[in-house]
């Protein structure tokens, strides 16, 4: 923790937040691993329906260099992006489906 006085009074700050922390040595495929998986990030996040996922190795390079959770390096795989697609896909058709309750839902 870092005490610091600011304008008279008292600012605790984690000392995580204050110390610079070193950037991860990324090998050349890893810095171009993190260039491709950039790129369909910034994809996915601007329409999901017409981006990819990413690669095994694209989200080890991301998740190394902290641009995306490790414990959610699966969102981002192609095999689980293809399942968001359809589901995007479905709710923009309308092919939707509510329920009163979740025992409406089980019984369906």
């Amino acid at each position: 923790m870092v005490i610091l006085i600011e304008n008279g009074k008292v600012v605790f700050t984690p000392k995580r937040l204050v110390e610079k922390v070193a950037a991860p040595k990324l090998t050349k495929k890893e810095q171009q691993l993190l260039a491709s998986a950039k790129k369909k990030i910034d994809a996915i996040n601007k329409d999901m329906r017409k981006s990819k996922g990413l690669t095994e190795a694209e989200t080890k390079a991301a998740a190394k260099a902290g641009l995306i959770d490790p414990d959610q390096r699966w969102w981002w795989l192609e095999a689980w992006q293809k399942g968001e697609r359809e589901a995007e896909r479905d709710i923009a058709e309308g092919r939707t489906e509510t329920f009163e309750s979740a025992e409406a839902f089980l019984n369906s």
